[in-house]
């Protein structure tokens, strides 16, 4: 089976987010752009349907980092790293590759990082994504 890749960059919010942060366009066609979204998903698994979701996109310098907050069940730090392992899983029916998956693309494909800034046990975790600002636009 093989996923054609889809061009989300001519969606007016993508051109506008590209133009705003200077991103690589390449950062808007699919499969990539789902990178974001995994973290998004396990933070929603995480809350087990409630409480809170953050997403913020932030500029440091040369970089642009985006921030996936929850008020989950959050991760212990001896963890931190291990979650982004190939296998690693909590969940009863999960294969842990979604994270492992994430971290390949955002730092083989797109040369950025990938990191748990934040966790605290019962009150939720920050995961960080960095994406150097493209050099043309």
């Amino acid at each position: 089976m093989h996923i054609r890749p889809r061009r989300l960059r001519k969606n007016p919010i993508i051109r506008e987010l590209v133009a705003e942060t200077r991103l690589s366009k390449d950062m808007f066609v699919y499969p990539y752009f789902v990178v974001p979204g995994t973290g998004v998903k396990n933070a929603i698994d995480a809350m087990k349907g409630k409480g809170n979701l953050d997403l913020v996109m932030e500029q440091d310098g040369e970089w642009i980092q985006i921030k996936v907050s929850d008020t989950g069940i959050g991760i212990p730090k001896k963890q931190f790293k291990t979650i982004f392992e190939p296998g690693f899983t909590t969940k009863k029916r999960g294969w842990g590759l979604g994270l492992s998956l994430t971290k390949r693309i955002v730092e083989e494909y797109h040369k950025g990082r990938i990191k748990v800034v934040q966790s605290e046990i019962g009150k939720g975790s920050t995961i960080q994504l960095s994406y150097k600002k493209s050099e043309s636009i």
